[in-house]
C-alpha cells in the first residue's frame, strides 16, 4: 500500500512539474505567448521576417532547421510565415536606447 501511495504521489509530482514548464531562449524575447497545442515542422514552412535587420537571424534559422531534417524551408519578406520573426515599435525604440550614450 505504500509502495501505491508513493508512486501517485511521484505521478502527481511529476505531471504539475511538467505543466509550469519554462522555455528557456537566447537571446530571451521580450514577449512570449505559450499557448496548448503543437506544432508539427514541415518541408513547406516559410520563415518570415518583418524588417531587414532580422532577415539574417531568419536565414540562419532555416539553415539550422534544414541541415538536421533535410527539408529546404524558405525565408520571406513579410508577416506571413509559418514562422514569424518580427520587430515591434518597442523593440525598435529599446534598441534604440540602449545604443544611446547618454
Amino acid at each position: 500500500m505504500r509502495n501505491i501511495l508513493a508512486l501517485l504521489l511521484v505521478l502527481i509530482f511529476t505531471s504539475v512539474k511538467a505543466q509550469d514548464k519554462v522555455i528557456e531562449l537566447i537571446p530571451k524575447p521580450v514577449e512570449m505567448k505559450q499557448m496548448t497545442g503543437s506544432f508539427t515542422l514541415t518541408n513547406n514552412a516559410t520563415i518570415s521576417y518583418n524588417n531587414p535587420d532580422v532577415q539574417k537571424v531568419a536565414d540562419m534559422l532555416a539553415e539550422n532547421l534544414n541541415t538536421p531534417t533535410g527539408f529546404s524551408i524558405k525565408t520571406i519578406d513579410g508577416n506571413t510565415g509559418t514562422i514569424q520573426l518580427n520587430l515591434t515599435e518597442h523593440t525598435l525604440h529599446s534598441k534604440c536606447r540602449g545604443s544611446d550614450p547618454d
